[in-house]
């Protein structure tokens, strides 16, 4: 880029400066002498080596890391990430960092992890399944988890509470109802976040969205709505925006059939575990 007078122009002199900003800070809130140069600096030191990337021919060679997720996820992820095979390391429980350990030792798969390796007792639930290629099961304790009579099943009850809690806030008659059946609930989640159950279709993942189809052979693709994000995305947009009629209807009727899988999977996956 040249300027005026044919005179070449740094990079990052294209983006104003913090000093350009219109407007006025009072006195007492004033940056310390030089820092907003300082700053200015950085972030054109930031924006050339950006540029600089931008301008190759070919990609960076990178290895993935935590730095993929850091402090977002890279628009990159899956691309980068897709020479990975199922019951990778990646997959060990709450190990990120030991995973990309592995991975700098050339161990990609969870059944190819050294036996001196140190692993949490869940992780080494992992490794033995991955092994095996069968699930991972405490009998005694999934008998304990499902609950004998009047129990209201949930799969992630302390989330479930929370939001009935929320509910009676806004609608305080039922506070009473809600103290008098909270001891009752019966959390699915539970044997499955223990590790009393892991099947290796898991993927480390204890989320009702890995363990029904694991557990079952049922999942989500069928649906419109495949997950929880979605789904509150997709409530807000047509219960508070403006929105045809018949895109109101369409969406309620895939939020009531993902919904309706949710509370009917658990069902399955209730039945399931006492068959186990």
């Amino acid at each position: 880029m040249t300027g005026n007078q044919g005179d070449s122009v740094p990079a990052c002199d294209r983006v104003p400066r913090p000093t350009q900003v219109v407007g006025h800070r009072p006195a007492s809130s004033a940056p310390p002498p030089g820092s907003t140069e300082r700053a200015a600096r950085l972030d054109c030191d930031k924006l050339d080596d950006q540029l600089k990337v931008i301008r190759q021919r070919e990609h960076p060679d990178l290895k993935i890391g935590p730095h993929c997720d850091d402090p977002y996820t890279c628009p990159l992820h899956d691309h980068c990430w897709a020479f990975l095979p199922e019951q990778s390391v990646l997959d060990l429980y709450h190990g990120t960092k030991k995973g990309f350990g592995l991975l700098d030792q050339g161990v990609i798969l969870l059944k190819d992890i050294p036996d001196n390796t140190k692993l949490t007792e869940n992780q080494a639930i992992q490794r033995q399944v991955a092994v095996t290629g069968q699930p991972h099961i405490r009998k005694v304790r999934l008998r304990e988890a499902i609950g004998r009579q009047g129990s209201i099943v949930a799969f992630n009850a302390k989330f479930e509470k929370g939001r009935l809690r929320e509910c009676c806030e806004v609608l305080p008659n039922f506070a009473p109802w809600l103290a008098h059946i909270k001891g009752r609930f019966v959390d699915l989640l539970e044997p499955f976040r223990s590790f009393d159950y892991y099947h290796p279709k898991q993927a480390g993942s204890a989320s009702m969205k890995a363990v029904l189809p694991a557990l079952t052979g049922r999942g989500y693709e069928h649906l419109a709505i495949q997950e929880g994000n979605t789904a509150s995305l997709e409530f807000l947009r047509v219960t508070f925006t403006e929105v045809p009629k018949v895109e109101r209807q369409r969406v309620r009727r895939q939020l009531e059939e993902y919904c309706g899988h949710d509370t009917e999977g658990m069902i399955w996956i209730f039945n399931a575990l006492r068959k186990l």
